[in-house]
């Protein structure tokens, strides 16, 4: 395991740099909970690592930085999930419903946090840490099933590796709860489902990646430019109003 550990960490390391300078130099007005997640992984990272190469194995000092580091990390991915599903859905009844996914996830919250209770801390914070992971995957059900109908190609491959990786935790630490044998097993899972969520949301914010529902588009009754002058696929009824009746070239939109 101490292996993947070292292996996984510069990777990490690497794509969160290259996601956080991506939202930075375009998209973080946009996706601003996600940066604050992308930031606080990043922190985590460090502040685990150095604690690690100090003492070189986990202490129970390293451990709780490391439930700390998870605590901060579900909170903001909880966060940017509830933040695009307010961007996605339509302004109607737009307060009531994000105020029953509030307090419906309050209620869970709580209920995962008894049922995860016992007097071990680490065990403790492992399964809280499932229990969470497992019900904001349905949240994340939620906010997919909203953005299928806007067709979101960025905010569906940012939901898709988030959904990966709550999918994974989850996995992950059953795993790891069930049976000793079976912990390697479960980190193996929680490392490569977050290697692969970060890969996603990389891809999902490179320069070549539009969103659909933002992409630009050509009215039905244009065709493209010819040396400069828009063609009209049907003619209009009075010639008189052709100047009036011209839709403009289509522009590509920021």
């Amino acid at each position: 395991m101490e292996r993947i550990y070292w292996i996984s960490v510069p990777i990490s390391l690497l794509f969160q740099v290259l996601i956080i300078t991506a939202l930075i130099r375009g998209t973080f007005k946009r996706y601003p909970f996600l940066l604050l997640l992308l930031v606080s992984e990043f922190l985590s990272t460090i502040v685990n690592l150095a604690a690690i190469m100090d003492f070189h194995h986990y202490t129970p000092s390293t451990v709780v930085f490391y439930w700390i580091g998870e605590g901060v990390t579900l909170s903001a991915l909880f966060l940017s999930q509830v933040h695009m599903l307010y961007q996605s859905i339509s302004e109607e009844n737009r307060a009531g419903r994000l105020f029953s996914l509030i307090l419906g996830s309050i209620l869970f919250m709580g209920l995962a946090t008894w049922q995860a209770y016992d007097p071990a801390f680490n065990r403790w914070m492992t399964q809280l840490a499932r229990n969470f992971s497992f019900g904001s995957m349905f949240v994340n059900l939620t906010l997919w099933t909203v953005l299928v109908r806007h067709m979101d190609r960025q905010r569906l491959l940012i939901t898709a590796g988030l959904g990966i990786q709550l999918a994974g935790d989850a996995i992950g630490h059953s795993l790891r709860q069930m049976s000793r044998s079976l912990v390697t097993g479960g980190n193996v899972i929680l490392v490569l489902t977050y290697l692969v969520r970060l890969y996603i949301i990389w891809r999902a914010l490179c320069p070549g990646t539009v969103p659909v529902a933002n992409s630009p588009h050509v009215e039905k009754d244009t065709a493209p430019d010819i040396d400069g002058e828009q063609l009209r696929l049907t003619e209009p009824a009075d010639s008189s109003s052709q100047d009036a009746e011209q839709l403009p070239t289509p522009q590509l939109r920021a």
